[in-house]
């Protein structure tokens, strides 16, 4: 171990509350580096292994393949595995047709399969989804046999040896049709009406395995797995992760610059005069720079790892608590398996040891700058030379001489000034945007969600058909209200351009009709009948809702869907309204526009949004619609219910309605709204713990600067108290000094995100006084606290007794 080495060693050693000082920055820093890569690695391993159960793992299906497309397929080097599916439509003994999927091992292992139970050790029977059982003549159970007729009029009969959640081809099937059952066999050895699951590998070039497929077999007949391609870019070596979570990282390198630089610009600072001795004994510069970059390096060696292990610990630990004391909602950003990335570990070492060079090389070039007589002498200031600065004596009246000599002191080095403001005002401008956001989804989306709907029955199936009726609904003693959805296309509805229409977003265009200006809104349309006029009549606002006999009269009811504060409509008006069926226009006559009269407005949300809703008479509706059937059957239904405790009871009493009919499903809004919220607090909590985190580097940065000052002005100091000023006014000074960072840290956060707020339009959606409490209450108070409480710390460095001994050096 040579001299410069023992010397850095005892210099950390005699520092501990320096050096334990340096290490907690360091280790705050690259904890955040590591936890947030971990998160980002883990959650989107968790995207990706959901959507292997959820879609499956297969990239494409490929069908009407030959016997050398396969053969070919099978020796492709890009092609990981692929799996063989027969299908075969045999017919049931009640006339329904039943398709049979036939797949091998490999096929299997790519379909998603959600068995309920099944008959152990037992392989070649029929897997059927529970919805499918009712409908195959007669009430299945597992391990009975089924019989049907084969297109070559053979019987057979397999025995069913496996019950699905869900059909993992069709979610919806159609139940006057066709069936869907799955069999699982050793060897598929008929090639005809087969079709290939393909799983690319990683290390091939998607987009040209996917043309070449295409190429080989027709276009028509490759069909991608969007949802499995779309989780996890099989392109990078890096895998399933997103680009989002390098803006974080990105932040925190920034702001652990500024704090290590100040750190060492300290630590500098303190040795000036060990410098210059060891200058003066015979050191160079090289000798120096070696020594300053041996402690960079000792401290980087004990503060990268256990920073990384502080991380995964704190985020680990986070997770652990939530789960301890909250129920998980469903796909939790909490119901994570830590997913320990090698290659993100390394990445995340790398930084970290970029940032802590990197920011520690501008103190240690100005250490290896110091001359033998100025270190000697104390007369090196690592640049702090004081410059004059004239005052307005404006301002000198207003402001105390303490608060003038601090504001002095911290100009003397413009770039540390400004490198503390950045650090702090950083973390208030993303706590401030943060805010914004999370005030944005609580207040508005999820109150609307919360008014929407308490259930949603979707019906699915090609021909619209139901086994049960509106009347069985009606029969349900505690639903309240039910609104009927019928087919239609999106259209543009113009509503003339005011300060509201504008903030109500979901913009079609904005657009002139005759010259005046109007804002265009993406909306659907609906049909006005019997059920949906006892619902509009219970939510009328104005106007009178037409019955039946009057259905002959055309024109629209507006439904309004919680933007009553936005649209000025009333009964009589003309809307103006375009179907989306060609490109939008900037400019339009009245007579390219259908226009229509408000016959009357009715408030209730049914699409847990701002919108509007067009609900036409029956006349107007069918001359609107491209589908001439004359039978137009509901798309879906919206359920309200009398009190949410009911709400299990009528979700049993609509599964057990929608049993027997496989094209329909049941949406529990309820649930999903709780796991929203759910979601927002789980958001909530790894966005507030990131800016916390952020605001401690801060803060420390904002320390280690008035400690500095501390350091280079105590000769000032000492002759500031031998001319009369008190111990307790030299501290209010500094204690101002601290309150003024934190003012001007305020200031620059609070700007900073008041220009993202305004430039994303959020502004509109957010009142004023929500706005000021934000963006100007929030960070002042917070910052002024930050910077009382950091000057109160650093004074713990000054002493009154000490000061005047200093005078006499």
């Amino acid at each position: 171990m040579n001299i410069y080495t023992k010397l850095t060693l005892d210099y950390l050693r005699r520092n501990k509350r320096r050096t334990t000082f340096i290490l907690l920055g360091i280790m705050l820093s690259v904890g955040l580096i590591s936890s947030t890569s971990t998160f980002f690695v883990s959650f989107s391993q968790q995207i990706v292994e959901q959507t292997k159960k959820d879609a499956g793992s297969y990239h494409l299906i490929v069908k009407h393949a030959s016997p050398q497309v396969i053969e070919h397929l099978k020796a492709n080097a890009s092609i990981e595995q692929i799996g063989l599916v027969h299908e075969e439509k045999v017919k049931l003994s009640n006339g329904k047709i039943l398709q049979i999927q036939q797949m091998d091992q490999k096929a299997y292992e790519l379909i998603p399969f959600s068995i309920l139970e099944q008959v152990p050790d037992e392989s070649g029977g029929l897997m059927i989804a529970k919805r499918s059982l009712p409908l195959l003549g007669k009430q299945f159970v597992l391990g009975d046999k089924l019989t049907y007729q084969t297109q070559d009029k053979q019987q057979h009969s397999t025995r069913i040896t496996a019950i699905l959640e869900k059909n993992p081809f069709n979610d919806y099937g159609n139940q006057s049709e066709t069936l869907f059952a799955y069999q699982f066999m050793q060897e598929i050895s008929d090639t005809k009406d087969i079709s290939l699951y393909l799983k690319v590998a990683s290390h091939a070039n998607f987009p040209a395995t996917w043309e070449n497929i295409k190429g080989m077999v027709g276009e028509k007949n490759v069909t991608q797995n969007y949802r499995f391609s779309g989780s996890m870019n099989i392109n990078s070596d890096l895998g399933n992760t997103t680009y989002l979570q390098y803006f974080p990282i990105f932040l925190v390198v920034v702001v652990t610059f500024a704090f290590i630089y100040s750190t060492f610009h300290i630590s500098v600072a303190e040795r000036t005069r060990h410098i210059g001795l060891l200058r003066a004994v015979g050191a160079t510069k090289r000798n120096i720079r070696r020594m300053m970059l041996i402690e960079v390096t000792l401290l980087s060696a004990i503060g990268v790892p256990l920073g990384l292990f502080l991380g995964i610990f704190g985020l680990w630990l986070v997770v652990w608590v939530y789960r301890a004391c909250f129920v998980l909602a469903e796909n939790s950003v909490f119901d994570i398996q830590f997913y320990l990335s090698p290659t993100f570990l390394l990445i995340s070492t790398v930084v970290s040891l970029f940032s802590i060079y990197i920011s520690a090389w501008l103190p240690v070039r100005k250490a290896v700058r110091i001359s033998p007589i100025a270190g000697i002498q104390q007369a090196y200031s690592m640049g702090l030379k004081y410059r004059r600065r004239k005052l307005s004596r404006l301002f000198a009246k207003i402001f105390r001489i303490e608060t003038i000599i601090a504001l002095r002191s911290m100009l003397r080095n413009r770039r540390r000034f400004f490198m503390t403001i950045f650090s702090l005002g950083m973390g208030l401008f993303l706590l401030v945007l943060f805010t914004c956001f999370v005030s944005l989804l609580s207040s508005n989306e999820l109150k609307l969600r919360e008014n929407g709907p308490d259930f949603t029955l979707h019906i699915n199936g090609n021909d619209k058909r139901m086994i049960w009726s509106l009347r069985d609904l009606q029969r349900m003693e505690d639903i309240r209200d039910v609104y009927i959805h019928y087919p239609n296309e999106q259209m543009t509805v113009f509503l003339p351009k005011t300060r509201e229409t504008s903030a109500m977003g979901y913009y079609g265009n904005t657009a002139t009709i005759e010259g005046v200006p109007f804002v265009g809104f993406y909306s659907n349309w609906n049909m006005l009948s019997t059920h949906n006029q006892l619902f509009l009549n219970r939510y009328l606002l104005e106007g009178k809702v037409p019955s039946d006999e009057g259905s002959q009269q055309e024109g629209v009811i507006i439904l309004l869907n919680g933007a009553a504060e936005f649209t000025k409509l009333h009964v009589g008006d003309e809307v103006y309204f375009r179907q989306n069926d060609g490109p939008s226009r900037n400019a339009y006559a009245a007579s390219e526009l259908h226009h229509v009269k408000v016959l009357a407005i009715a408030e209730r949300n049914t699409s847990g949004s701002n919108s509007i809703e067009l609900v036409a008479t029956p006349g107007l509706y069918r001359s609107l619609l491209t589908d001439t059937r004359d039978n137009i059957s509901p798309d879906r239904i919206d359920i309200y219910i009398k009190d949410k405790i009911s709400e299990q009871k009528v979700n049993k009493q609509l599964e057990e309605l929608i049993a027997q009919d496989q094209d329909s499903t049941v949406d529990n809004q309820i649930r999903s709204n709780r796991n929203m919220k759910k979601m927002g607090l789980e958001v909530s909590i790894f966005l507030y713990g990131f800016v916390v985190v952020i605001l401690i580097i801060g803060s420390l940065n904002m320390m280690n600067t008035i400690v500095m000052n501390i350091l280079f002005r105590r000769k000032e100091y000492a002759t500031l108290r031998s001319i009369g000023l008190s111990f307790k006014s030299l501290q209010a000074m500094i204690v101002k000094e601290g309150i003024i960072y934190g003012i001007l840290s305020a200031i620059f956060g609070g700007i900073g995100s008041g220009i993202l707020l305004f430039l994303l339009n959020l502004n509109s959606y957010m009142p004023l006084s929500s706005i000021i409490v934000i963006v100007v209450v929030l960070p002042l108070v917070m910052t002024v606290g930050i910077g009382y409480l950091s000057a109160k710390i650093a004074l713990r460095s000054l002493q009154a007794d000490h000061l005047l001994t200093l005078l006499k050096d």
